[in-house]
């Protein structure tokens, strides 16, 4: 997230995934082995479709799936707001 004091519109976030460098299978000779696993973890997952389904979706593009997805976040929040919009198969 990145914090925009000057906007046009008064002071903002903005979301970029400009500055993001992700790696990929050959980042990692292990990625493909049957020995290693693969551990994502979202500190702030407000919702799914927000970031999460993002990084996922880029890193399954680079080759990299992962075994668990660990996500926490400080508002109590119902399960179904979490999965709104996401389609069954994706959860």
């Amino acid at each position: 997230r990145i914090f925009c004091l000057d906007a046009p519109l008064g002071p903002s976030s903005l979301m970029s995934v400009d500055y993001l460098v992700l790696a990929d299978s050959s980042s990692f000779p292990s990625a493909t082995s049957t020995d290693s696993r693969h551990i994502f973890f979202d500190a702030g997952g407000t919702i799914f479709a927000d970031a999460l389904r993002f990084f996922l979706t880029k890193y399954d593009e680079r080759g990299i799936e992962m075994d668990h997805i660990y996500v926490w976040e400080a508002k109590k929040l119902d399960a179904s707001k979490y999965w709104h919009g996401t389609p069954q198969d994706v959860r």
